[in-house]
């Protein structure tokens, strides 16, 4: 936390999103100005405007890709700016995905730290946080903010109890299908298990029946391979060790399908 005594006592949703949350010999964790999401040293950096004399500085590092538009983040971090009457200024660096993933684990042996706020993907969360390179969130989430997520959705950026992230952005996926061509492939309905996903493509393919899905590179790899990989108790806690994003498209490749 911030050692401003302006910040003390209880955080308020406003303080909450203003604190910058600190890791000791590291970054911190969660997108949302509540932990650290995802970034990158090795990328361009976005321009920032000069903070205000005696202004509090919020390092951030975050994602430059769809639904992170760097000049939208720019107005976010202007207006949370002007709500503190220019006390607290947010710098922006931005970056891509397949780079956030080493630039975080980079940065964890720098002192001081490099950043307060990252983004990060939800399949690294364990990892980080048991490398001690994330800031527990646990005591700062007023009973307000808790009560405007899914619990599930709090729930996905913990680990060992503790939250260690704020959600940003929450992508859903959804199955898509052509009842005639499973009919024609033998198929009274969708597929209901990862098996019944399994042989219904398999059967398509070989009926040169085209389909899609994101295994092509990067976060499209990383999620699905867990989906299709691990159990759902363990997702969260071996995902990232067992295949690190920025990594994993080098290591396999491109698979079938596309993003």
């Amino acid at each position: 936390m911030l050692s401003d005594s302006s910040w003390s006592g209880r955080s308020t949703r406003r303080r909450f999103l203003g604190s910058g949350l600190r890791l000791g010999a590291g970054i911190a964790g969660g997108l949302t100005l509540g932990s650290l999401l995802e970034a990158c040293g090795t990328g361009p950096a976005s321009s920032s405007p000069t903070p205000p004399p005696g202004a509090t500085v919020i390092r951030s590092l975050l994602f430059d890709q769809v639904g992170y538009d760097p000049a939208v983040l720019q107005s976010l971090a202007d207006k949370f700016r002007s709500l503190h009457d220019n006390k607290v200024f947010i710098s922006i660096e931005t970056a891509h995905y397949r780079e956030l993933y080493e630039s975080i684990l980079a940065a964890g042996p720098s002192k001081p730290a490099p950043y307060d706020v990252v983004a990060l993907d939800q399949v690294w969360i364990a990892e980080f946080a048991s490398r001690n390179q994330l800031l527990s969130l646990k005591e700062q989430i007023p009973d307000d903010a808790r009560s405007d997520l899914m619990p599930s959705l709090l729930d996905a950026f913990s680990y060992k109890a503790t939250n260690w992230a704020m959600p940003h952005i929450l992508n859903v996926q959804s199955l898509y299908y052509n009842k005639g061509q499973l009919k024609s492939a033998g198929f009274d309905g969708p597929p209901r298990t990862l098996e019944d996903w399994y042989g219904q493509m398999t059967a398509l393919r070989a009926r040169v029946t085209p389909y899609t899905d994101s295994w092509a590179e990067d976060e499209g790899l990383v999620s699905d391979w867990c989906v299709a990989t691990l159990p759902p108790v363990t997702r969260r806690t071996r995902c990232a060790r067992s295949l690190p994003a920025g990594s994993a498209s080098r290591r396999t490749g491109t698979s079938s399908g596309g993003r």
